[in-house]
């Protein structure tokens, strides 16, 4: 190495060399943001990974039209036949659960699938995933609406959440990432890396390719990068050996105002996660290790299967924030603008996105059997904005969907795994949807209620015990009358089976029961049966 310039020096802690930057704030546009970079220093480090070669020659993208992300084939890849309804039978109808974590991802994927496409084009060039899959062709080729692609890009996305991912990943200061990059950027190692970086307060989250190190003198080292966000182009993060600082320059297009990435010492901003360890099993719902989430608390995380997931989806740019209370009064979430975990055992998993621009929120995860109520905080709203809160454990799902959040609004949702409840209070005038699935021994249920009126700050509860039982929706606080779409969906080895009904009418103050024994058994009704003021009526339901 020449001058052991690419050998961690001494360094200032906390000192930033990055003069000008921005630490993450828009600046005018940049001619460095995005523009091709040519090395001019020596590599000493270089797989032979090239971005015009080996990268995707279309641009990192959301969730418009023509994309698809995951399916069962991909949940089953990932986590074996354990997600599957009616694997028995050689069929993969997702379980409820399964289905529920899938599309919240996917919904997630909205932000950009950043990390699915470093993993998935360093996995085809390695050859470890089947370059006849894409028709034999290069990545570089492939044209944007290539259906395998996109799917492979989704799997390889969510590999950013697998236990065994993250028990290998690797954090440190910036010359720490460098150091072992020296060691793992090479042709012959059968592992390759992504590099995740983020803005100072962890927000902005990116996925980019490492695949060589340059040395660009007087302590400065370039990692040279492929960014998705720039097909085809040579990119680089700049290393600061003596100040021990990083910083990245970028756009989401090049016609776009620059934004500098960048951190220190102490920022705990730029990570590596290995690709190989993502393709073997994993466990559902996938628990990461403790200590491996954007924060964590005190307590060890839970065990596969014994964890409680909680998502929200909306706009990736501006979207209410969840803070999560269990009963002793301790808080996970987002409180006065920012991230604090104070239940034992619970972890905030950030989730990466295309642009610093979009900023999601985090994934958490508690310990099962933990009682716990959602906030649902839309005070740092600017517009409406349609959104969704969904809770996963290994035996049932909740949801309440389209939420139209609207600035200052603070909505509430007590989810309860012990009795089946799901319990919503809006803030102001609702009608979402609420999902409700659980796994019982021989078979999976879900129940969809669409356009559950809710009045201003009424309260509505649906509840699908645990142990089996009829189905309910109480109203009597609802505050609202509403008619309701119905559907009903049972899987098993037998196949999935589906009962739905539109106009279901239910009075303001009033409850419903859906007994569903006798279309579970094979009949053609569901008994509904509605309470009002004391008084009783039932009648048979047929599914349209």
């Amino acid at each position: 190495m020449a001058a052991g310039l690419l050998v961690a020096g001494t360094t200032v802690t906390g000192c930033s060399s990055n003069t000008g930057a921005t630490t993450g704030q828009a600046a005018s546009a940049s001619p460095e943001a995005g523009k091709q970079y040519s090395a001019s220093g020596p590599l000493k480090a270089d797989t032979g990974f090239r971005p015009d070669k080996e990268g995707f020659g279309f641009q990192n993208y959301g969730n418009e039209e023509g994309i698809t992300n995951l399916t069962s084939n991909e949940m089953r890849r990932l986590f074996g036949d354990k997600v599957c309804a009616d694997a028995a039978v050689g069929k993969c109808d997702l379980t409820p659960e399964a289905q529920m974590w899938m599309e919240q991802q996917n919904a997630g994927m909205n932000g950009g699938h950043c990390y699915g496409f470093s993993v998935a084009s360093l996995l085809w060039w390695k050859k470890t995933l089947n370059p006849a899959d894409l028709g034999g062709k290069p990545t570089v080729e492939l044209p944007k609406d290539n259906a395998s692609a996109q799917k492979e890009i989704a799997y390889t996305f969510v590999h950013q959440f697998m236990p065994t991912v993250l028990q290998n990943k690797v954090t440190g200061t910036p010359n720490d990432i460098v150091d072992r990059l020296l060691k793992e950027l090479r042709p012959d190692n059968p592992e390759t890396w992504t590099i995740g970086i983020f803005k100072r307060d962890g927000s902005g989250g990116h996925a980019v390719t490492p695949y060589a190190v340059e040395d660009k003198g007087d302590g400065t080292a370039q990692i040279l990068i492929y960014d998705n966000n720039f097909p085809k182009t040579v990119q680089r993060i700049e290393v600061d050996r003596k100040a021990n600082t990083w910083k990245y320059t970028t756009a989401a297009h090049p016609n776009d105002p620059a934004e500098t990435y960048d951190g220190d010492a102490n920022t705990n901003t730029l990570w590596m996660n290995p690709s190989n360890p993502g393709l073997q099993q994993q466990p559902f719902p996938p628990v990461p290790p403790s200590g491996t989430g954007s924060t964590g608390s005190a307590g060890s995380a839970p065990a596969p299967g014994e964890a409680v997931e909680i998502f929200l989806n909306g706009n990736p740019r501006d979207h209410g924030h969840l803070v999560i209370t269990d009963d002793a009064g301790r808080r996970t979430g987002y409180v006065n603008g920012k991230l604090v975990n104070e239940i034992p055992g619970a972890q905030a998993m950030t989730r990466l996105a295309a642009t610093w621009e979009e900023n999601l929120e985090p994934y958490y995860i508690l310990p099962k059997g933990v009682p716990f109520k959602i906030t649902l905080d839309g005070s740092a709203l600017k517009a409406e904005d349609t959104e969704s809160v969904a809770v996963i454990g290994s035996a049932f799902d909740m949801a309440v969907e389209g939420i139209r959040l609207k600035p200052g609004e603070v909505d509430t949702i007590t989810p309860s795994e012990k009795t089946g409840d799901l319990t919503y209070t809006p803030g102001k005038p609702q009608s979402p949807t609420l999902v409700l699935g659980a796994t019982y021994p021989r078979s999976f249920y879900s129940f969809t209620l669409q356009d559950v009126a809710v009045g201003d700050n009424g309260t509505v509860k649906a509840q699908l015990p645990p142990e089996g039982g009829p189905f309910t929706v109480d109203a009597a606080r609802a505050k609202a009358k509403g008619s309701y779409a119905v559907e009903v969906q049972r899987e098993d080895d037998h196949g999935v089976r589906t009962f739905q009904r539109h106009g279901v009418a239910l009075e303001a103050g009033a409850t419903a029961t859906f007994d569903y024994q006798a279309w579970d058994g094979g009949g053609q009704t569901i008994a509904l049966t509605r309470t009002q003021q004391g008084a009783t009526r039932t009648e048979n339901l047929t599914s349209e």
